[in-house]
């Protein structure tokens, strides 16, 4: 267990997220909402929201863009000493189209030749850090990104670094036998693993409830993990461990934007056990955290106080 005061390092790519409003359709949106977004940088600002010390590493390009997500980590007190700013390089970008049921939610990326597909990570990158988290989206960037993602992995097992693996499948950017190629590896590199439930389906070929998919991966895939949680919406989630088994009920929420919830998951997890939480706690803060995540829009989302969880029901099993 890393220590309170130990830095946690998120390591991705950071985007621009362009967004309409509920019920309206890009090619007829007249004006899109912007915020700064990216999987392991909502992370970043979510633990540094929390009172934790967090770093995020990545790239942006050397222009106004840049500048922006510059600001935006530094507002939020994020670490910033080991982004990399790219001149001549462009910024990612995902278009978002929020849709009301039945109709589904659509998604957009932008984000070929970005600044951090020219990147490499920064020696200085894990001073002092106690956990590393990652995400199987930065193996799907191409062979650069990849590799990036195999070097800094390597060097935290090096210095005892904690790894967090969340496997954030996506469909648009890869075939679920690519990822399984690529991230199998990587969660038997990994202390905690995160995986959605319909990820474990898709990418691992595990199925059943959220409690026998964490443990299937275990068994299969992460043998040497610490934690295994496998999220499943708002039916909550499941995690593993050689100690036990584990359920957390999700508090219900009225869902404004569900976008970034798994991202507000996994700090609270995180958040939880640097805290010194038992791995019960740890899954009651998340599954809290995400629901809270999943009642503002993006574009105003501010992670709680510690003072402000709400609380949800965890099972011992």
């Amino acid at each position: 267990m890393p220590a309170r005061n130990a830095v946690v390092v998120t390591y991705g790519e950071p985007l621009l997220r362009l967004s309409t409003g509920t019920g309206r359709q890009i090619d007829r949106a007249e004006g899109l909402d912007v915020a700064v977004g990216g999987a392991e940088l909502n992370v970043a600002m979510a633990l540094s929201a929390l009172g934790r010390r967090a770093r995020f590493v990545g790239a942006v390009p050397d222009s106004f863009l840049g500048d922006k997500v510059m600001r935006e980590l530094r507002s939020r007190g994020v670490l910033v000493d080991s982004v990399h700013r790219v001149p001549g390089a462009r910024l990612g970008l995902y278009f978002v189209e929020q849709a009301a049921a039945p109709r589904g939610h659509r998604v957009v990326y932008d984000r070929a030749d970005t600044a951090f597909v020219r990147s490499e990570v920064a020696a200085q990158a894990l001073d002092d850090a106690g956990t590393l988290i990652v995400s199987g989206i930065t193996a799907a960037l191409g062979h650069g990104p990849a590799r990036q993602l195999e070097q800094i992995v390597a060097t935290a097992r090096e210095r005892g670094v904690e790894v967090v693996v969340d496997v954030n499948y996506r469909a648009l950017l890869w075939s679920p036998a690519e990822a399984a190629a690529a991230l199998i590896p990587l969660l038997r590199s990994a202390d905690v693993v995160i995986c959605a439930a319909r990820d474990a389906r898709s990418v691992f070929a595990v199925d059943g409830s959220a409690l026998d998919s964490a443990q299937a991966l275990r068994e299969r895939y992460a043998l040497g993990a610490n934690l295994v949680v496998v999220t499943d919406g708002s039916n909550g989630a499941a995690a593993v461990s050689a100690d036990g088994q584990w359920s957390a009920v999700a508090p219900r929420a009225a869902v404004v934007d569900r976008f970034g919830a798994g991202d507000a998951f996994t700090a609270g997890l995180i958040w939880s056990r640097m805290a010194g939480g038992s791995a019960p706690e740890a899954l009651e803060a998340a599954v809290a955290l995400a629901a809270m995540a999943c009642t503002v829009e993006a574009t105003s989302r501010r992670s709680p106080k510690r003072s402000c969880a709400p609380s949800s029901t965890t099972r011992k099993r």
